[in-house]
C-alpha cells in the first residue's frame, strides 16, 4: 500500500485561490448564533491554521541592494518649514 503524497506542486494563481476561497469560507462563519458559536470557533481556528502553513512554505524575496535613502528625499522634506 503506498503512501500519502507530501509534497503538492501549486502555481501562484491556484495559492492565491486557495487562500482567497480560505478567507471566503472564514468570512461565512460568523459567531452571532451561541448555539454555532463554539462550532464555527473550532472551523475558523482550523481555517487560520490551513492559511498559517500556506504562508510559512512561502518562499519571501527580498531586495539584494536595498534603495537608496536620497531617492526617497525631495526638497519638501529636507524643508523645516513644513514641519511647525
Amino acid at each position: 500500500m503506498s503512501g500519502s503524497n507530501p509534497m503538492f506542486k501549486f502555481s501562484l494563481e491556484e495559492v492565491d485561490l486557495i487562500e482567497h476561497a480560505v478567507h471566503g469560507q472564514i468570512a461565512h462563519l460568523p459567531a452571532i448564533n451561541p448555539v454555532e458559536r463554539n462550532e464555527n470557533t473550532l472551523k475558523i481556528h482550523q481555517l487560520m491554521g490551513i492559511l498559517g502553513t500556506l504562508y510559512n512554505q512561502k518562499i519571501w524575496y527580498e531586495q539584494k541592494q536595498p534603495p537608496a535613502v536620497a531617492d526617497f528625499i525631495t526638497p519638501e522634506l529636507i524643508s523645516f518649514d513644513c514641519w511647525f
